[in-house]
């Protein structure tokens, strides 16, 4: 039986994961869409994927209001 608020504790660790990667440096961050606008081949593979599938999603997002 899960305890009553599971469901915050849950959330509570989702969230201090998603500070930590974007405090490690992991998620791209406004430095690295500034790199990757001038010179994408300068960015690791990674970074790329995540900024060039980031882009599009909120292309769309924009299109539908």
């Amino acid at each position: 039986m899960y305890p009553e608020d599971w469901d915050e504790q849950v959330e509570a660790q989702e969230q201090a994961y998603w500070m930590s990667l974007k405090e490690s440096g992991v998620l791209p961050d406004e430095d690295d869409e500034k790199q990757f606008s001038k010179d994408p081949e300068s960015l690791p593979l990674w970074k790329k994927i995540l900024l060039k599938n980031k882009k599009p999603i909120l292309e769309k997002n924009n299109e539908d209001n």
